[in-house]
């Protein structure tokens, strides 16, 4: 009966959305970077910036992918009065490891050289794990277990 049960996932696994089915938790690195730029500035230069990203870290540009980007009001020194506008960029690169070559200022040289306005990482490149698109084995899906009386 409906609540009788809740279902749980394999180790390396994670329920999905739907609460059904399994996917799999793939390594990422991911990294927050800052342009002076706004949400739809940027979304229209996306494809410059993953190429960027992909050159910097030594990857190909189907391995990187923007997370979320989120547009940020700088009001610093100034009251009440918008100084900047800028967007926090959080993109993964599909490797399991930070590859060395991933910083700031190879960034910067990437997207300096695809037109694109400098950066601040923010948030330094980490291994994070994702979840990975539902796996079509059946092995992993989900199974229910009985919940305690």
């Amino acid at each position: 009966s409906v609540g009788s049960y809740s279902c749980s996932c394999n180790s390396g696994y994670s329920l999905n959305a739907d609460g059904k089915t399994c996917v799999e938790m793939t390594p990422a690195v991911t990294l927050t970077a800052q342009l002076p730029m706004t949400k739809a500035a940027f979304k229209q230069q996306e494809d410059k910036f993953i190429t960027a990203v992909a050159q910097s870290a030594n990857v190909a540009s189907d391995l990187v992918s923007v997370v979320s980007v989120t547009e940020v009001e700088s009001t610093a020194g100034a009251r009440f009065h918008i100084q900047a506008i800028v967007c926090d960029v959080v993109t993964d690169i599909a490797v399991p490891a930070v590859p060395p070559l991933l910083t700031q200022g190879t960034l910067n040289d990437q997207l300096q050289a695809v037109n694109l306005p400098q950066c601040t990482i923010s948030a330094p490149p980490t291994v994070v794990r994702r979840a990975a698109s539902p796996s079509p084995d059946p092995s992993p899906s989900a199974s229910p277990s009985p919940s305690p009386p």
